[in-house]
């Protein structure tokens, strides 16, 4: 039977890895949205450009560049991720060093300095859903005035 730490050591390595997979999921969502854009917009954009692109087509690349905005905004490469712990760290700090409670007492701080970079992250990772929201909506009104314009 596992003993306490060693459960609260799997539900912390369970959390990091579902952020983590969280995280790669959002940016594949943005990357296919960023592709869904450029289609639409390129297509729809080149069907009203014969009849010149009037006020609802200027709206439409307003709105094309701020949903591109937004999409290369949750794709950019950001610093602070940590879904880990440096391993040297730790073997200065737990094998170079003695320490009381072995296996147990590693455990748990393993388990609460992930707590950390959870909170962390996740505030980063609101951040990145909030918009990709903006990204997606924007995605909408563009779509929508590029056939508004092209409905007239």
């Amino acid at each position: 039977m596992p003993e306490i730490a060693e459960i609260i050591y799997a539900e912390s390595t369970r959390a990091i890895t579902a952020q983590e997979a969280s995280l790669d999921e959002l940016r594949s969502r943005t990357g296919v949205l960023l592709a869904a854009l450029s289609v639409s917009t390129s297509f729809l954009g080149a069907q009203t450009a014969t009849g010149g692109l009037g006020l609802l087509g200027v709206i439409a690349l307003l709105t094309f560049a701020a949903a591109v905005g937004a999409c290369l905004y949750v794709l950019r490469p950001q610093r602070g991720w940590v879904f880990d712990l440096d391993a040297e760290i730790l073997a200065e700090d737990w094998i170079d060093e003695e320490r009381d409670g072995g296996v147990t007492a590693m455990q748990r701080f393993i388990a609460e300095s992930r707590e950390g970079h959870l909170e962390n992250n996740q505030k980063k990772l609101d951040s990145l859903y909030v918009v990709f929201q903006v990204g997606a909506i924007a995605t909408l009104i563009d779509v929508l005035f590029w056939v508004l314009q092209l409905s007239t």
